[in-house]
Protein backbone atom coordinates (compact mmCIF):
# COMPACT_ATOMS: atom_id res chain seq x y z
CA UNK A 1 0.00 0.00 0.00
CA UNK A 2 1.23 3.60 -1.03
CA UNK A 3 1.29 6.45 1.20
CA UNK A 4 -1.50 8.47 -0.03
CA UNK A 5 -3.65 4.83 -0.85
CA UNK A 6 -3.00 4.50 2.84
CA UNK A 7 -3.87 7.80 4.23
CA UNK A 8 -7.46 8.36 2.26
CA UNK A 9 -9.48 6.07 4.54
CA UNK A 10 -7.54 6.93 7.64
CA UNK A 11 -8.38 10.46 7.50
CA UNK A 12 -11.61 9.98 6.44
CA UNK A 13 -12.36 8.00 9.47
CA UNK A 14 -10.83 10.64 11.39
CA UNK A 15 -12.58 13.46 10.15
CA UNK A 16 -16.29 13.57 9.18
CA UNK A 17 -17.89 16.60 7.98
CA UNK A 18 -21.33 16.82 6.07
CA UNK A 19 -20.59 18.38 2.23
CA UNK A 20 -17.29 18.44 2.06
CA UNK A 21 -14.58 15.66 0.85
CA UNK A 22 -12.13 16.02 3.93
CA UNK A 23 -9.65 13.86 1.96
CA UNK A 24 -9.50 16.59 -1.10
CA UNK A 25 -9.06 18.90 1.60
CA UNK A 26 -6.17 17.31 2.89
CA UNK A 27 -4.38 15.70 0.41
CA UNK A 28 -4.71 17.39 -3.05
CA UNK A 29 -1.74 19.75 -2.12
CA UNK A 30 0.43 16.66 -1.50
CA UNK A 31 -1.12 14.32 -4.57
CA UNK A 32 0.97 13.71 -7.69
CA UNK A 33 -0.79 14.36 -11.28
CA UNK A 34 -1.69 10.93 -11.76
CA UNK A 35 -3.24 10.22 -8.52
CA UNK A 36 -5.70 13.18 -8.68
CA UNK A 37 -6.42 13.04 -12.36
CA UNK A 38 -6.48 8.74 -12.61
CA UNK A 39 -6.56 7.69 -8.96
CA UNK A 40 -3.25 6.03 -9.32
CA UNK A 41 -1.53 5.05 -6.15
CA UNK A 42 2.59 3.97 -6.56
CA UNK A 43 6.27 4.10 -5.82
CA UNK A 44 6.27 6.87 -8.47
CA UNK A 45 3.17 8.83 -6.55
CA UNK A 46 4.98 8.41 -3.44
CA UNK A 47 8.16 10.11 -5.15
CA UNK A 48 6.50 12.87 -6.02
CA UNK A 49 5.00 13.44 -2.65
CA UNK A 50 8.33 12.88 -0.85
CA UNK A 51 9.53 16.27 -3.64
CA UNK A 52 6.81 18.21 -2.22
CA UNK A 53 7.63 17.38 1.48
CA UNK A 54 11.01 18.32 0.38
CA UNK A 55 9.73 21.78 -0.34
CA UNK A 56 7.57 22.04 2.90
CA UNK A 57 10.96 21.77 4.76
CA UNK A 58 12.43 23.80 2.96
CA UNK A 59 9.81 26.72 2.93
CA UNK A 60 9.18 26.52 6.81
CA UNK A 61 6.64 24.24 6.95
CA UNK A 62 4.47 25.96 5.37
CA UNK A 63 1.87 24.15 3.11
CA UNK A 64 2.22 23.29 -0.32
CA UNK A 65 0.76 25.96 -2.78
CA UNK A 66 -0.66 28.07 -0.33
CA UNK A 67 1.23 31.23 -2.04
CA UNK A 68 -1.04 30.28 -4.80
CA UNK A 69 -4.12 28.90 -3.71
CA UNK A 70 -4.22 29.90 0.05
CA UNK A 71 -8.05 28.96 1.09
CA UNK A 72 -9.23 25.64 0.81
CA UNK A 73 -12.47 26.89 -1.26
CA UNK A 74 -9.89 26.90 -4.06
CA UNK A 75 -9.16 23.28 -4.14
CA UNK A 76 -10.81 22.10 -7.39
CA UNK A 77 -8.93 25.08 -9.29
CA UNK A 78 -5.71 23.96 -7.45
CA UNK A 79 -6.40 19.63 -8.34
CA UNK A 80 -6.61 20.60 -11.80
CA UNK A 81 -4.14 22.89 -12.17
CA UNK A 82 -1.60 19.88 -10.50
CA UNK A 83 -3.57 17.28 -13.05
CA UNK A 84 -3.60 19.50 -16.21
CA UNK A 85 -0.46 21.97 -15.79
CA UNK A 86 2.22 20.62 -14.45
CA UNK A 87 1.68 22.35 -11.07
CA UNK A 88 4.51 22.35 -9.03
CA UNK A 89 5.34 23.79 -5.46
CA UNK A 90 7.59 25.99 -5.65
CA UNK A 91 11.67 25.10 -4.61
CA UNK A 92 12.74 27.21 -1.70
CA UNK A 93 15.77 29.45 -2.54
CA UNK A 94 17.13 27.67 1.07
CA UNK A 95 17.22 24.08 -1.05
CA UNK A 96 20.99 23.54 -1.23
CA UNK A 97 21.39 23.08 -5.14
CA UNK A 98 22.07 19.29 -5.39
CA UNK A 99 18.75 19.28 -3.33
CA UNK A 100 16.84 21.54 -5.54
CA UNK A 101 18.18 18.86 -8.99
CA UNK A 102 16.85 16.29 -6.87
CA UNK A 103 13.34 17.29 -5.78
CA UNK A 104 12.64 19.17 -9.53
CA UNK A 105 13.00 15.10 -10.81
CA UNK A 106 10.81 13.99 -8.36
CA UNK A 107 8.39 16.46 -9.63
CA UNK A 108 8.56 15.31 -12.78
CA UNK A 109 5.08 15.71 -14.52
CA UNK A 110 5.70 12.19 -16.14
CA UNK A 111 6.08 9.45 -13.27
CA UNK A 112 8.74 6.93 -15.36
CA UNK A 113 11.41 10.00 -15.60
CA UNK A 114 11.05 10.23 -11.34
CA UNK A 115 14.22 8.55 -9.15
CA UNK A 116 13.47 5.45 -7.57
CA UNK A 117 13.78 5.64 -3.95
CA UNK A 118 16.91 3.56 -4.22
CA UNK A 119 18.59 6.32 -6.82
CA UNK A 120 16.99 9.19 -3.77
CA UNK A 121 18.78 7.41 -1.15
CA UNK A 122 21.97 6.97 -3.16
CA UNK A 123 21.82 11.08 -4.16
CA UNK A 124 21.31 11.80 -0.61
CA UNK A 125 24.22 9.43 1.16
CA UNK A 126 26.06 10.69 -1.54
CA UNK A 127 26.15 14.04 -0.18
CA UNK A 128 26.48 13.14 3.14
CA UNK A 129 29.28 15.28 4.02
CA UNK A 130 27.51 17.99 2.76
CA UNK A 131 24.59 17.83 5.34
CA UNK A 132 26.25 20.48 7.57
CA UNK A 133 25.01 23.05 4.83
CA UNK A 134 21.45 21.26 5.02
CA UNK A 135 21.84 22.06 8.69
CA UNK A 136 22.38 24.99 8.29
CA UNK A 137 20.04 26.31 5.61
CA UNK A 138 17.27 24.79 7.65
CA UNK A 139 18.39 26.43 11.42
CA UNK A 140 15.02 27.68 12.98
CA UNK A 141 12.65 24.96 10.93
CA UNK A 142 14.19 21.42 12.30
CA UNK A 143 16.52 21.20 15.55
CA UNK A 144 19.65 19.23 14.57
Amino acid sequence: MHIAQYLRPLLLSLFEVKGFNVTEMLLYRWLAPESIKSNVYNTQSDVWMFGVLACEVFNGGKVPHSETYPTDNQLTTLAKAIANENLTPSIPKSMPQWLAELVTQCLSKEPRKRPSFGDICSALDSKRSSWQEVRSSTIGIVNV
